[in-house]
């Protein structure tokens, strides 16, 4: 007989994405917010449709956590790039416009556990939530977005125990000439510049870089460098 998380995360499987998401690193997520004390939040950036945050929804009730919030920042735009996407992945007409309804759709089972605010990341954000615990960045191949989240959440982040999944991190080492700009490698050349403040733990990236093109920090303190050149 297949038990409650066995079930939850047969219903993650079937979450839509855009690419390289939460299904590929889905171990992870399920794994770093099982550890999570309820004293912190977890901070999700860019979920989409929510294939990050479910997992890590199931993390937290794996581990009888009801005390953590996941906190998820979007824009929720379905704009002509993404309808394409959708529709080649899934075989989905998605209209153009706000995509926020379906995010309340996929994570609907667990709706307890998650607040959505859509809200641009690069602009100053007054977050409200507690110490975070756990911050998942799914649009970290940019300076601007990179920078723009950690200015607004790198001062809640709690010293030697908040861990950073940082997805698209390897996108710059793909074999598709899209993805070879300088604005691709910019994560890590940011991380490796900032190696004392974000300590590296793991990489979830599989040989062959087809899945899991993640990296995963803890924060150690102290002063973050942006002077890093796109």
């Amino acid at each position: 007989m297949k038990s409650n998380i066995d079930k939850m995360m047969e219903y993650a499987a079937t979450v839509p994405e855009l690419g390289h998401g939460g299904q590929s690193i889905k171990d992870y997520l399920v794994k770093y917010a099982s550890q999570v004390s309820p004293r912190y939040d977890i901070v999700d950036i860019a979920p989409w449709f929510g294939a990050t945050t479910v997992y890590m929804a199931i993390g937290l009730i794996s581990n009888g956590n009801h005390g953590t919030k996941i906190n998820s920042y979007d824009l929720w735009k379905m704009d002509k790039t993404y309808i394409g996407k959708m529709k080649s992945r899934h075989g989905i007409n998605y209209p153009e416009g706000d995509a926020h309804e379906y995010f309340f759709d996929s994570v609907e089972p667990f709706r307890g556990y998650i607040n959505s605010f859509k809200q641009d990341i690069t602009k100053p954000i007054e977050y409200t939530g507690k110490p975070i615990g756990l911050f998942c960045d799914d649009i970290c191949s940019r300076k601007s977005d990179i920078d723009g989240a950690l200015k607004n959440f790198s001062s809640y982040f709690v010293k030697g125990m908040t861990i950073l999944i940082m997805m698209d991190y390897y996108y710059f080492k793909l074999n598709d000439p899209a993805y070879r700009e300088s604005r691709f490698s910019y994560a890590d050349r940011f991380f490796k510049i900032n190696k004392t403040v974000f300590h590296s733990m793991e990489s979830t990236h599989n040989e062959n870089l087809t899945s899991g093109i993640a990296h995963i920090f803890r924060y150690m303190g102290g002063e973050i460098n942006y002077g890093v050149d796109e």
